[in-house]
């Protein structure tokens, strides 16, 4: 068996609804980068759902600016009819 091994890497990212999922996010979960701003941002909003998509598609164009990143694995702890609206958002597929 032959395995092919590509230099491209995808990034994970998960689509938040709300500031109380973030910040359970933030305190019981290892690994899971989520700035504070973010976080603020859901609490100030006053639609999360909407401003969970917007962050979401922010830092979608983000990583597709990075070299080397071919994708994003997109996930979400909320209602996953938003992840096309979220993939729209983005810009994507362009």
């Amino acid at each position: 068996m032959r395995l092919a091994v590509s230099s491209q890497r995808t990034a994970s990212l998960s689509l938040v609804f709300a500031a109380r999922s973030a910040r359970w996010l933030q305190q019981n979960l290892r690994g899971p980068l989520l700035p504070q701003k973010f976080v603020r941002r859901l609490t100030q909003a006053n639609d999360p759902e909407q401003e969970g998509i917007a962050i979401c598609a922010e830092l979608m164009q983000e990583i597709s600016g990075i070299p080397g990143v071919s994708g994003v694995n997109l996930m979400t702890t909320g209602d996953p009819k938003a992840l096309p609206a979220t993939i729209r958002a983005a810009g994507f597929p362009k």
